[in-house]
């Protein structure tokens, strides 16, 4: 016996970038209603800046959010079902040199940023989902290398059935930082759900910018551990009323099964 799990991956883009047609204030509902209609079980959003954060959780309410709410930049909280979860422990750390001091800056990284993960139990089987969600820096290749060998260093997941990995890695499948994150060894070794999956849908590339962006390219990923399968794979290419994506960024889907104990 197996246990479904559905999970989404969506870059929302910072509020602070944009204005008029663009704006958060004009987007928002376009995300609410992608999260809404596609039901995932748990969520990971990336670029989410705490007022961000507030709206989803106001037009979310059947989940629960966790993340860092101190430190400045931006957040990568993950959202969970309620009504299917319990989060037994959480945390966020830095992907820098210093994981611990949350706000600094790594390697050639331009920006502050961050993993956060978090243990859930669920209420009915009882089995245990470790879930992280990062955004690795867009300008550093360092940076992205070193941020994949430490995201997989201090993931706790000798106490989880399964693990997931949500997030904008700002890498391509050819890059270091994607192999860093597959790489066999050490563990925990991580597929990509997309590959792994026997259904897959929509198009091939995640950031897709708005109407007049031509650098499309495949950076949003769903990476899951042994013992998960991926059973289907989208990026949504859901639009708003007024025909335009609510995010520069597709979100990403995968229908995943984790094994019954």
């Amino acid at each position: 016996m197996e246990t479904g799990l559905r999970v989404l991956s969506y870059n929302v883009r910072y509020e602070g970038l944009d204005d008029g047609v663009r704006s958060w204030e004009r987007r928002c509902d376009g995300v609410i209603g992608v999260c809404r209609l596609h039901r995932p079980d748990v969520m990971g959003f990336q670029e989410c800046w705490l007022d961000q954060q507030a709206t989803l959780e106001a037009g979310l309410p059947d989940y629960a959010f966790v993340g860092e709410e101190t430190a400045g930049g931006d957040h990568t909280p993950i959202a969970y079902r309620r009504s299917r979860f319990e989060c037994q422990e959480w945390a966020v750390f830095a992907l820098s040199e210093t994981p611990a001091e949350l706000g600094s800056v790594g390697w050639d990284a331009s920006y502050p940023r961050f993993a956060t993960w978090a243990r859930l139990t669920d209420r009915v089987t009882e089995r245990t989902l470790l879930v992280a969600n990062t955004h690795f820096d867009h300008e550093g290749p360092r940076a992205r290398r070193e941020s994949a060998t430490l995201l997989r260093d201090r993931l706790p997941t000798a106490e989880a059935d399964g693990l997931v990995v949500l997030g904008d890695f700002n890498c391509r499948p050819a890059s270091d930082a994607y192999a860093a994150l597959t790489a066999a060894d050490p563990s925990p070794e991580l597929s990509d759900a997309r590959d792994a999956a026997t259904t897959v849908h929509g198009p091939a590339e995640t950031y897709v910018g708005f109407e007049e962006d031509t650098n499309r390219k495949r950076i949003d990923y769903v990476f899951v551990s042994s013992g998960v399968s991926a059973r289907q794979f989208a990026v949504l290419a859901d639009v708003n009323q007024n025909w335009r994506h609510p995010s520069d960024h597709l979100p990403v889907l995968a229908d995943l099964s984790l094994p019954e104990a």
